[in-house]
């Protein structure tokens, strides 16, 4: 898939979009600090944009995060919307720098275009670029599973433990668009995070096969340790039933048998002796 990329679409990279994107959001998040109403400009809405507002497949890309409902801003709103933006920036592009421009470029593009498409299932429903986000991180998580972050400034926590939450919330907020019906969020959450298959799939599922293979070998060696090396076909003693008996071996009647000393027919005594 990533070699496929590099051969064919390698024209698409935009360098530096991960600065894009984090720029983008930080303007329109300090425009929106003077006019709230900038946000519900921004957000795709396929009823808008046929109604004539053909710029929102474009601006949702760039809405910041952690606006309040009511709309407007509030401190916490501000100081963690900088945070977020900022780890948009460092995960964005240290994406970048492993897989170059062109895959990062392609990566964040097919969100954008699956998003869009999800979109249709309710025209006047909004989408924004939350998963979009969200996909990034876990991709970051996914091949820097050891970065750590701190939380609140304190507390050290590696990123995978925090994918590992992200992904049940995930889990957890499909289940429950889905039991209530609603296709349309449901939509839009599997698109905005289904380019993480796209890219990682492969490589999940030789990641599954190869721990169940590392399990079976595991498995097989503790029973292996728990098999007996020596067990007397007679008695059934073993050299863990009986540490003090010894063993022979003598061939009969074509087969290979184990007897304890003790159980030793007379006449392979006295050779074995």
């Amino acid at each position: 898939m990533h070699d496929w990329i590099d051969k064919r679409l390698g024209w698409i990279g935009i360098p530096h979009l991960p600065i894009i994107l984090a720029a983008g959001q930080a303007v329109f998040m300090l425009a929106t600090l003077g006019n709230p109403a900038i946000y519900t400009q921004m957000w795709l809405s396929w009823a808008e944009v046929l109604s004539g507002e053909a710029w929102r497949p474009l601006t949702y890309l760039f809405m910041p995060p952690f606006i309040s409902p009511a709309g407007g801003w509030r401190m916490f709103d501000v100081l963690f919307a900088f945070f977020a933006i900022y780890i948009l920036w460092l995960m964005g592009t240290a994406l970048e720098a492993q897989w170059g421009s062109a895959r990062f470029t392609a990566f964040v593009a097919l969100a954008w275009l699956l998003t869009m498409a999800a979109a249709w299932v309710d025209p006047s429903r909004p989408a924004t670029n939350f998963y979009i986000d969200i996909t990034i991180f876990l991709a970051f998580a996914y091949l820097f599973p050891d970065f750590e972050f701190r939380l609140f400034f304190i507390l050290p926590v590696k990123v995978k433990w925090l994918a590992m939450i992200a992904w049940v919330l995930l889990a957890l907020g499909l289940l429950v668009v889905i039991s209530a019906q609603q296709w349309a969020i449901a939509a839009v959450m599997l698109a905005g995070i289904a380019n993480f298959f796209v890219f990682f799939g492969a490589n999940v599922v030789r990641r599954v096969r190869g721990s169940a293979r590392r399990m079976e070998m595991k498995r097989q060696a503790i029973l292996d340790q728990a098999q007996p090396m020596h067990t007397c076909c007679v008695s059934g003693w073993t050299e863990r039933t009986h540490p003090e008996a010894e063993f022979r071996y003598v061939k009969e009647d074509g087969e290979v048998k184990c007897y304890a000393m003790e159980h030793l027919p007379e006449k392979y005594k006295q050779a074995a002796e």
